[in-house]
């Protein structure tokens, strides 16, 4: 999301390394690669690009510069041994982010490969890469070490790796957030954690039906299916946000009433990294202490910030 070739200055209140850390981000840092594009090609066809640049990003590494500008985070994760693995960890370093369990990994940084239209879509396609690597038990020893209030995950790394963040945050009476994407199974003690669980209507309807729970995914309440697969979620979660893009969020905790979170109208310039800055802001605020609904609206705000920007400027 943010540019390792010419990282920001750093925020002048940002975490130091000393801090405790208040927000754990167990996930994926990627070199994204993004090519401009008048139209998207259709199949077997060559279109020429209009732009090229490259950004540091990953959902991991995302949502930890998102966190780190509330409060004192950190990144548990892999990168390679090359220059992007180098720019990636300086990148976060650079908002703040505590960097010092990134291991290095002798497979190459991950790349996302991201294609841009005029009408801010976008597609990607990712090679984890060196994130892959990450083990459990190198997930469990930095979280015993850092002792977050909050641990946040998503699924561009390896399932043990996830399962391990879940049972040592539950272990230890931590909150525990799922952004559970990109979509592919996720296993019931993980979801049963989850406060919350991240997911948009497409994730969700994958993961009600990985769990034989997806009678009345297709039903529409109260105008919008988010608000319907929110309902239906909550048998899995103890809380439960599901984002729809320009109409903004739907959030629910047990025992209360499915709420929305309205986004704001603004003209977006690339969607890429919204969703990862919605999760990232959502686990800062509720590390510090602020309630799901407060948390949702602040994340949305920052979301219909980022999208305005060109990547350059982010």
């Amino acid at each position: 999301m943010h540019s390792p070739l010419s990282p920001s200055t750093p925020v002048s209140d940002a975490p130091g390394a000393s801090d405790p850390v208040h927000v754990a981000v167990v996930g994926s840092a990627n070199l994204d690669i993004v090519i401009e594009l008048d139209a998207s090609p259709e199949p077997g066809q060559t279109v020429l690009g209009t732009g090229y640049s490259e950004h540091g990003g990953g959902k991991g590494e995302n949502q930890a510069i998102a966190a780190a500008k509330l409060t004192s985070t950190a990144f548990i994760g892999a990168v390679g041994t090359d220059a992007a693995g180098d720019l990636l960890a300086e990148n976060m370093r650079s908002y703040g982010v505590d960097t010092r369990w990134i291991r290095r990994s002798e497979l190459p940084s991950g790349r996302a490969f991201i294609t841009l239209t005029p009408d801010a879509e976008n597609s990607i396609a990712v090679i984890p890469g060196a994130s892959t690597t990450l083990t459990a038990d190198q997930v469990t020893r930095a979280l015993e070490e850092a002792q977050p209030i909050v641990v946040v995950t998503q699924q561009e790394i390896s399932s043990e790796a996830v399962e391990a963040a879940a049972d040592w945050a539950r272990a230890n009476g931590r909150r525990f957030v799922i952004n559970a994407s990109p979509v592919r199974p996720v296993g019931a003690d993980v979801l049963s954690g989850a406060d919350p669980l991240i997911v948009n209507a497409d994730e969700a309807r994958d993961i009600l039906a990985g769990t034989g729970q997806a009678e009345g995914a297709d039903e529409v309440a109260d105008g919008d299916p988010e608000h319907r697969l929110a309902e239906l979620l909550l048998a899995l979660s103890p809380s439960v946000i599901v984002t729809a893009g320009r109409r903004g969020a739907y959030l629910c905790a047990r025992g209360g009433v499915v709420e929305h979170v309205p986004a704001e109208t603004v003209r977006a310039r690339d969607t890429t990294g919204a969703g990862d800055e919605f999760a990232g802001t959502v686990a800062g605020c509720l590390a510090l202490g602020q309630t799901l609904r407060q948390a949702a609206e602040r994340a949305s705000a920052a979301s219909a910030a980022l999208v305005q920007l060109p990547r350059d400027q982010r």
